[in-house]
Parts: structure tokens; sequence; C-alpha cells
């Protein structure tokens, strides 16, 4: 009856554990993929203001 215990608590614990790691992946994988997303706007804004800093110097 103890081991049932034992197994049951264990189990328990470990459904939890891997519950929590499953959530904590999703997060990272969506925070990892907004900061590209981010780095690329940046990107792409710099590149801009480069080109009209380039456009402006020429004439």
């Amino acid at each position: 009856m103890l081991i049932d215990l034992v197994i049951y608590i264990f189990g328990f614990t470990f459904i939890f554990l891997g519950g929590g790691v499953a959530i904590w992946s999703f997060i990272d994988t969506h925070r990892i993929r907004s900061g590209r997303e981010f780095s690329k706007d940046r990107d792409s804004r710099l590149d801009n203001a480069r080109k009209r800093y380039k456009d402006k110097t020429r004439k």
C-alpha cells in the first residue's frame, strides 16, 4: 500500500514537471521568435535610414 502511494506521488510529480517544461518551452519559443521578428524589423528600419541618408548626400 505504501508503494502505491509512492508511485502515485512520483507519477503526479513527473506529470506536473512535464507540463511545466512544456509550457516553459512554448513561452521560450515564442520569446525567441518575437526577438527575431524585432531584429528583422530593426534591420529593415536601419537599411531604410541608410538608403535615405545616401539619397540625401548624393544630391
